[in-house]
């Protein structure tokens, strides 16, 4: 089965982030390219409240400032956010694959001050 990128749902989580969504066809499994450029979120942190989040980068770094330290990804690097953890990223050119369990949505990643 084909899923074409023009197909995927796309959301600008900020002037940083784009996110697109693929129709998966799974409800256990969802699939996310995201890029990132500078600070995201650009004030705060964020968590997943549902989902278990694997970013796996394919090009550019970032540093991911997280509950139990600081990470720096670049490429081929993978990264599991478990639901209910924050965290922020300093991206410079980082674009990924997400996999998600469940499905993402937007509704679910939340924004602490």
């Amino acid at each position: 089965m084909k899923i074409a990128k023009r197909d995927a749902q796309v959301f600008h989580n900020g002037p940083t982030c784009t996110v697109h969504k693929y129709a998966f066809p799974s409800p256990r499994l969802g699939l996310i390219s995201a890029e990132m450029h500078g600070r995201y979120p650009e004030r705060g942190k964020v968590l997943n409240e549902l989902c278990d989040e694997t970013y796996f980068v394919l090009a550019g770094s970032c540093t991911i400032h997280y509950e139990t330290g600081d990470y720096t990804l670049s490429e081929g690097d993978l990264f599991f956010f478990p639901r209910g953890k924050w965290w922020w990223a300093e991206a410079s050119g980082l674009r990924s694959v997400v996999c998600t369990a469940p499905p993402w949505t937007p509704e679910q990643h939340r924004q602490l001050d």
